[in-house]
């Protein structure tokens, strides 16, 4: 070979090696730029872990929460099923004195009224009476009972 072969050669070399330079220099850039991407990525990835652990504690948290607002509803539901029987119970026992009471109101008045219309037969019949009637009479005042007794049943 000769020395012109051997120079274009060396030129062809030098051309390859600055075409070579060139590409490990943009692959250096490239190489460089995907780190930054990659640390990027991996600050957002430890950011969203982060943030999914605080949510998984906060979720744990009102798990519990919820858990212990259900316990305290059961007890109240105990309580208040309880306190049902209970207000049943004393339903029953007031409604069976005042059935009584209502149940016995109507013969009660018509005894009274009867008792009442026997006194005025007993004032018709003996229109003198003794003086310890009269003065039981005015003491008791017969007249005030005859019309408050009627209202008070």
């Amino acid at each position: 070979m000769e020395i012109v072969d051997y120079q274009k050669e060396i030129k062809e070399l030098k051309k390859t090696n600055r075409i070579i330079q060139k590409q490990l220099e943009r692959s250096e850039a490239d190489r460089v730029k995907l780190e930054e991407t990659n640390e990027k990525k991996e600050y957002l990835l430890r950011k969203v872990i982060a943030e999914l652990k605080e949510y998984q504690n906060n979720l744990q948290e009102r798990s519990h929460e919820l858990e212990m607002m259900l316990f305290n509803l059961q007890i109240m539901q105990n309580k208040m099923s309880s306190l049902g029987s209970i207000v049943a119970d004393v339903a029953h026992e007031i409604n069976n004195p005042v059935g009584f009471i209502a149940g016995n109101l109507t013969p009660a008045q018509e005894y009274i009224q009867n008792l009442l219309n026997l006194i005025d037969l007993y004032q018709e019949s003996y229109p003198q009476t003794s003086q310890q009637i009269k003065e039981t009479i005015k003491l008791m005042d017969l007249e005030y009972i005859r019309e408050d007794l009627p209202k008070l049943i």
